[in-house]
C-alpha cells in the first residue's frame, strides 16, 4: 500500500494520495501542486498533464514513469513536455523502462 510506504518513509504529511478516476479525483485541486508523478495509463498522460498544468508551481517537478517501454502511448506527452513553448524543460532519463523529468519554468 502506498499510504505505509509514505508513513514508513516519514513523509505521508507531506503527500496527498487521491484514488479514482484521475480526471475527476485531480479535477478539484485547489491548492499549488509542487511534484506530480504519473504512472500507468499513458493514453491520459498529457490530458492529465494538461489538467494540472494551472496548479503546477514554477519549479514543480513532474515525472512520468515507463516513457521507453511504452514510446508510442506516451509519445504525445513527450513531445509536448521537451517543447519549451510549454512551459517546462524537460530530459527523458535512462532509468528502468525511460523516466520523463520535467520542471515546469514558466
Amino acid at each position: 500500500c502506498a499510504h505505509k510506504n509514505l508513513v514508513a518513509a516519514g513523509i505521508a504529511s507531506y503527500v496527498e494520495i487521491r484514488e479514482g478516476d484521475a480526471l475527476k479525483t485531480l479535477n478539484k485541486i485547489n491548492n499549488s501542486i509542487d511534484l506530480v508523478l504519473i504512472d500507468g495509463w499513458g493514453h491520459l498522460a498529457l490530458e492529465i498533464l494538461k489538467l494540472l498544468d494551472p496548479k503546477i508551481r514554477q519549479g514543480g517537478v513532474v515525472i512520468c514513469d515507463n516513457v521507453g517501454t511504452f514510446k508510442q502511448e506516451l509519445f504525445p506527452y513527450v513531445e509536448f513536455m521537451q517543447n519549451a513553448n510549454n512551459g517546462y524543460h524537460s530530459t527523458t532519463l535512462n532509468l528502468k523502462a525511460g523516466t520523463e523529468f520535467s520542471v515546469k519554468v514558466t
